[in-house]
């Protein structure tokens, strides 16, 4: 009876341990639901809104220790959308974001540094234009739920500012100078729970 009980111990240690450091669970982006936008002020009075509608990622999620997750992110720069043709055509050009050597803008996270409710706050790594600085976004759980014939979802927002020169997008002489060096971004996530590969 003593060596039973001692198993179920060692059999209960080893569940116990095996919950504690499973992995997060991965999420694919659906990039038909996910949403990347910015607005940027001109000359001082009109904001200027457009949307990045080719993005594609990773988010490993945990919701029981949101400290363990993690996400990564590739943004299609050349996808820019404003509602002007003439002015998504100069975004594209050497003095904004010279897509023609940098088509992707990225985004890699590093660590969750607090946790309060659904919000988490996480640093990461943002690249644009080759230029590559640390941020530090709030990012908010709007929760998980299962949809028929599309699998169980989870949706997370965020909202952060950046400052445009300093990832070198400076503009041309003309309209550079009349526009806000910081840049409103607020990302919608949406993402697809990956099938179990076991």
């Amino acid at each position: 009876m003593r060596e039973i009980r001692a198993a179920i111990v060692a059999l209960l240690c080893v569940s116990s341990a095996s919950a504690v450091h499973a992995e997060p669970t991965l999420y694919v982006l659906d990039s038909a639901h996910s949403r990347v936008t910015f607005t940027v002020r001109k000359w001082g009075i009109i904001d200027v809104e457009g949307h990045v509608p080719e993005v594609r990622g990773t988010i490993r999620w945990d919701a029981a220790q949101p400290a363990a997750s993690t996400t990564s992110w590739e943004v299609g720069v050349a996808s820019i959308r404003t509602g002007e043709p003439d002015r998504d055509a100069s975004l594209l050009a050497p003095e904004y974001f010279d897509v023609a050597r940098y088509p992707l803008a990225t985004f890699a996270s590093g660590r969750v540094t607090s946790t309060e409710g659904t919000r988490i706050t996480l640093e990461g790594q943002l690249t644009m234009r080759g230029v590559t600085r640390p941020v530090s976004v709030v990012v908010t759980s709007l929760g998980e739920q299962d949809v028929p014939f599309e699998g169980r979802l989870a949706v997370f927002e965020t909202a952060f500012t950046v400052d445009r020169r300093a990832f070198g997008i400076v503009g041309g002489r003309v309209l550079g100078p009349v526009i806000s060096d910081t840049v409103q971004v607020r990302v919608r996530a949406v993402a697809r729970r990956a099938p179990d590969r076991r």
